[in-house]
């Protein structure tokens, strides 16, 4: 009987062995994954804390109401085809 739990440690320490190692190889990308989730919470907090605050379309500014209509104004106002490329005067976005 001493055989066989000799038998049952090796075959425990080979299944330990071969568990630390994969989880050796998968730990850059857990690693990246866990960053991921943070910066994903880090933006829910910043959208949260800015949620009430006015945005600037067009040079003009809007309260976060009052952004589907507007949006869907300017939508609307686009032309159904384009025909070329045409430089605008868009103003860049504020971070």
């Amino acid at each position: 009987m001493p055989n066989c739990s000799i038998t049952v440690l090796r075959k425990n320490h080979t299944d330990e062995q071969f568990l630390a190692q994969r989880k050796l190889k998968e730990l850059p990308e857990t690693i990246t994954r866990l960053r991921l989730a943070d910066n994903l919470q880090t933006d829910r907090d910043t959208l949260e804390r800015h949620a009430a605050d006015p945005l600037r379309i067009g040079g003009r500014t809007y309260h976060p109401d009052d952004l589907a209509s507007v949006l869907s104004d300017r939508l609307k106002a686009l032309p159904g085809t384009v025909s070329g490329s045409r430089s605008t005067n868009s103003e860049p976005v504020a971070a």
